[in-house]
């Protein structure tokens, strides 16, 4: 039924004895002023319900419907965003449950609106405004004194809550509420502090993440909480120094390796209990040590001679001493060797020399390191071709040539002899080479192999010439890489039919 119908025949049609008629009037736009009034007083309420759920019912109207006798009718009146203040503080005190559910819901429900709900009692409708953010003081406490425990948890662990609740509900008989006051970062210290001392693993795990907690509460949780939560607590970024040690020190008689390992590992533990750690003979523990960056030089220099499973870890440590690292470059294990090889704190001689380490994989590692001097990656970009054979997985460069070709310290010099190798990995490498003079890039992006010139449309390095050409390349890979590369001239985007 359009908006121009007839009134006349609107005000017909609205004493229809079928019941769909007349809800489909009470929709209809046209319908107002009196017809509306009429159809909010119909023997029906799904009628009288169309009219509430109306964008344009006249705030005189909405009071009539928030009277009628069908909860369902005032449910729809407490739903509205503009039923008024008064209208759902009138509607927050109704005895249906399902009316005051509305307003709990209701974003535009008065801070007076929401006392009436939070002291009203039904479990439904303080279930739902207890969720609510914008609760006000008086409405908390009231619910804080609801019978029922799912309620005063919500309120427990809601921030808005102030301290006096919190403290009540401390000493709830619930330990769901408990736990959720422990959780709460608004809870006061003194109330975390004791809430620790209750033999509940659950409350002092919450205690334990609570970001309200003091460095002196958690020293406290380290000593009595179970595994689970001191595994939290070591593996937590920015933890306290003095709380780390106080969960080292709990689980060192455990021989806790997990929980040791975590804290060894975390890059805010002390340097004291570093310095304890790395003399623990529990698996892993002082290898978590070895791999710290944090971990002082005196500390990691003796652990050169520790325990094997900490080299490996030491020669990846960014901060390991050059010194030690060389002294590890010359390790009897080549995946000790291979991570001094990595590292980009190695000294230029020591990579120099693993270039020529016998173990395969550690010279393609040290040629695949920027901190590898210049010379020895021009030589080794003009040396022949090996297939190395490295073992099954392995996903890195097949020799040293093709680590060279991608390295970004190869002199330029050496990189444009390349661009005609015929092999098709070395000329991949080339391609994704950042340091590659863009007019080789602008070569490669010519080349008969789709993969060699998805690299150079992945570079940002590739000139925007080269890159708009790559954008109407045939294999659509080279296209989707050419378009996701931020060096690409919108215009090319556009060109290709990529830009609105």
């Amino acid at each position: 039924m359009g908006g121009d119908v007839d009134p006349e025949l609107l005000a017909a049609l609205a004493a229809d004895p079928d019941r769909g008629v007349r809800e489909a009037v009470a929709a209809n736009p046209a319908a107002a002023g009196g017809l509306l009034a009429a159809l909010a007083a119909d023997d029906d309420w799904s009628v009288r319900r169309t009219v509430a759920e109306r964008g344009d019912v006249d705030p005189g109207l909405l009071v009539v419907l928030a009277a009628d006798p069908e909860p369902i009718v005032r449910a729809a009146v407490a739903e509205r965003q503009d039923a008024g203040g008064e209208l759902l503080v009138v509607l927050a005190g109704d005895p249906n449950s399902t009316v005051r559910e509305a307003v709990a819901d209701n974003s535009a429900a008065s801070e007076a609106a929401l006392v009436v709900l939070a002291g009203g009692g039904g479990r439904e409708p303080e279930r739902v405004v207890v969720r609510r953010g914008d609760l006000p003081v008086e409405a908390v406490e009231l619910l804080a004194a609801s019978p029922d425990p799912d309620v005063r948890a919500r309120v427990a662990g809601n921030p808005a809550a102030g301290p006096e609740v919190l403290a009540v509900l401390a000493a709830d008989p619930d330990p769901e509420v408990v736990a959720a006051v422990a959780g709460n970062p608004s809870a006061p210290v003194q109330v975390l502090a004791a809430l620790v001392e209750i033999p509940n693993h659950a409350i002092r795990a919450r205690v334990a993440g609570n970001p309200a907690a003091s460095t002196e509460v958690l020293v406290r949780v380290a000593g009595v909480c179970s595994g689970g939560t001191r595994s939290a607590m070591a593996d937590k970024e920015g933890q306290a120094p003095e709380v780390l040690a106080a969960v080292a020190a709990a689980a060192w008689d455990l021989e806790d390796g997990g929980v040791l390992a975590g804290v060894a590992a975390n890059l805010s533990t002390g340097q004291e209990t570093l310095v304890r750690l790395s003399s623990s003979e529990v698996y892993g523990v002082a290898a978590a040590v070895a791999g710290n960056p944090s971990t002082g030089q005196e500390t990691l220099r003796a652990l050169a001679g520790g325990p094997r499973g900490a080299r490996k870890p030491l020669a990846s440590n960014p901060s390991c001493p050059p010194g030690t690292l060389a002294e590890l470059a010359v390790d009897p294990d080549p995946v000790v060797r291979g991570a001094v090889a990595e590292n980009r704190a190695s000294a230029q001689e020591v990579l120099d020399r693993l270039v020529g380490d016998p173990e395969p994989f550690v010279q393609v590692t040290a040629a695949g390191n920027p901190g590898t001097s210049p010379e020895v990656l021009a030589r080794l970009a003009s040396a022949p071709y090996e297939d190395f054979g490295l073992s099954f997985g392995y996903s890195g460069p097949v020799n040293a040539k093709v680590a060279a070709a991608g390295n970004p310290s190869t002199p330029p010099g050496a990189l444009v002899g390349l661009t005609e190798d015929p092999h098709e990995d070395v000329r991949i490498y080339l391609a994704g080479n950042q340091s590659c003079p863009a007019g080789v890039l602008a070569g490669l992006a010519g080349d008969a192999d789709w993969a060699v010139r998805e690299a150079v449309a992945s570079n940002p390095s590739a000139g925007p010439s080269t890159l708009v050409g790559l954008m109407t390349d045939d294999d659509s890979d080279v296209v989707a890489a050419a378009s996701a590369n931020p060096a690409t001239p919108p215009a090319g985007r556009s060109a290709a039919g990529l830009v609105g």
